[in-house]
């Protein structure tokens, strides 16, 4: 029984790692490489040979810094990622610049590419503890592919939520649902003058769609 046991695992990890493999084969739709306010498109290519990362000179200090003011403001800046609670969460400016550092060749000014229009179409990041997504949201944006795996189901509900293209006028119905059920609660922890002003400010974001 043991036997038959191991067999069935070994061949749900094979079928899983097919899986993985047959998802970093499928080409990573590019968004178009024009020019933008900060400058035409860098694009970094995988190569191999020493990395910018490797270099004594890589920003850590610089980067620190920088991360530090991404951290203050959590209502101001919020990624997709932070949306939902999540365990020791960590800050794209972080992944960005790993990122870029490890695609970048080594004597590349990474803080100066830090601030640059980046892509890097050919590159693949695969993250095993991907937790709140950090990671893939940051190789997304930098255009190159990103795969990421969680033994907690949370984490792939949550970073499935936060990298999709969701439906504004679904996502508007769903809240005034949602707001319609609870508001004659008044044990509920949102207070009504929260509701009012979320919805306000979706309201407000759906007018501007319509505008434009």
């Amino acid at each position: 029984m043991k036997r038959a046991a191991g067999a069935a695992i070994r061949k749900d990890r094979s079928a899983s790692s097919s899986r993985w493999e047959a998802l970093a084969a499928v080409p990573t739709p590019q968004p178009p490489f024009a020019d933008q306010a900060g400058g035409p498109i860098v694009c970094l290519e995988p190569k191999p040979g020493p990395r910018a990362i490797e270099d004594d000179s890589f920003p850590f200090e610089a980067l620190s810094d920088i991360a530090e003011i991404e951290s203050w403001r959590k209502e101001i800046n919020r990624p997709t990622t932070h949306i939902h609670k999540w365990w020791a969460q960590r800050l794209g400016t972080v992944f960005r610049a790993l990122t870029i550092g490890t695609f970048a060749p080594s004597g590349a000014n990474v803080l100066d590419l830090f601030y640059k229009p980046i892509r890097i179409p050919g590159g693949t990041v695969f993250d095993p503890f991907m937790g709140s997504g950090t990671t893939l949201a940051e190789t997304v944006k930098l255009g190159a592919r990103a795969i990421g795996r969680d033994i907690n189901p949370v984490a792939h509900f949550l970073v499935k939520c936060a990298l999709s293209v969701h439906d504004r006028k679904a996502i508007l119905e769903t809240y005034r649902a949602i707001e319609r059920d609870v508001a004659g609660d008044p044990a509920d922890a949102v207070t009504l003058r929260a509701r009012r002003r979320v919805l306000a400010e979706l309201n407000a974001a759906e007018s501007a769609d319509d505008d434009e």
